[in-house]
């Protein structure tokens, strides 16, 4: 028999016991590990074609929902999506984020892209692709409620201040809104000139 290439085994995935062919289409990467509470799931996913984005208006993808993952026949990991995010980097298209545990601790009442966030008088709006140049957001279920939170880079010299609230916009309807600034780093590098990471947390 001839051995089989370690690149014609692909993973297959359930949601809600239903299988999701696009999340093997899109898939990127995809992680399992075993700590002492059991296996956990990192994946990441392609989330951007020519309609736009493919998963931030998708209702399938939910914090707490069931999803499985199988190699063949074999199923490799079974349990709950514990968090969300989404990462959007400067010249690459955008791309989804997917952690996932046996059991999640905390299931939500509702998905957090059902609760909507207005903006907030005074918050600085900062729109993907012009004021800011890329972030990486996480959504994850808490005993307090969805938490958001992040990093956002900016270019240009230092204008914010820890505690400001700014505007996300261009991030899909998952993640655009309200954030405050609870942290600040500002880096020079000769080849990129000055920019600026914020530390976010989202409004709820």
């Amino acid at each position: 028999m001839a051995p089989i290439s370690p690149g014609t085994i692909r993973p297959r995935f359930l949601l809600g016991g239903e299988e999701e062919p696009r999340l093997a289409e899109d898939l990127l990467r995809l992680e399992l590990r075993e700590p002492a509470t059991g296996l956990a799931l990192s994946a990441e996913f392609n989330n951007f074609d020519a309609a736009g984005f493919r998963y931030f208006d998708d209702s399938a993808l939910r914090l707490g929902r069931a999803i499985a993952v199988r190699f063949d026949d074999t199923t490799a990991f079974g349990g709950a999506i514990t968090a969300l995010g989404g990462r959007f980097p400067e010249a690459v298209p955008p791309s989804l984020l997917l952690e996932a545990e046996p059991v999640s601790p905390f299931a939500p009442a509702s998905h957090f892209l059902d609760t909507p966030r207005p903006p907030a008088a005074g918050a600085l709006a900062l729109v993907l692709g012009d004021e800011l140049r890329s972030a990486e957001l996480r959504a994850v279920a808490t005993a307090q409620g969805v938490v958001i939170s992040g990093t956002g880079l900016l270019d240009g010299p230092p204008g914010l201040q820890c505690g400001a609230a700014v505007e996300l916009r261009g991030l899909g309807s998952w993640f655009s809104g309200v954030y405050d600034v609870v942290s600040l780093r500002h880096v020079f590098e000769p080849a990129l000139g000055l920019r600026t990471e914020l530390g976010l947390r989202g409004r709820s």
